[in-house]
């Protein structure tokens, strides 16, 4: 099953290049290494800029809040 069928959307990803591109040395990096970095942005994301630019986004798109849509 896709996750947007569970209600959840994929809004981003952490890639090798991404830290090559920050100028890392990314040829001993193995893949749990990948998955800490991965759970530790996916955290520093959401308790910060997260909730802040989902709210800009949704109103900038136009999707009504709960007391404006009853």
């Amino acid at each position: 099953m896709r996750e947007h069928e569970k209600g959840y959307f994929c809004i981003t990803s952490v890639a090798r290049a991404d830290l090559e591109g920050l100028g890392y040395d990314t040829s001993a990096v193995d893949d749990g290494t990948m998955e800490e970095l991965a759970g530790k942005m996916a955290n520093a994301y959401t308790y910060s800029a997260f909730w802040i630019d989902l709210g800009v986004l949704a109103d900038d798109l136009e999707i009504p809040r709960q007391s404006e849509s009853k």
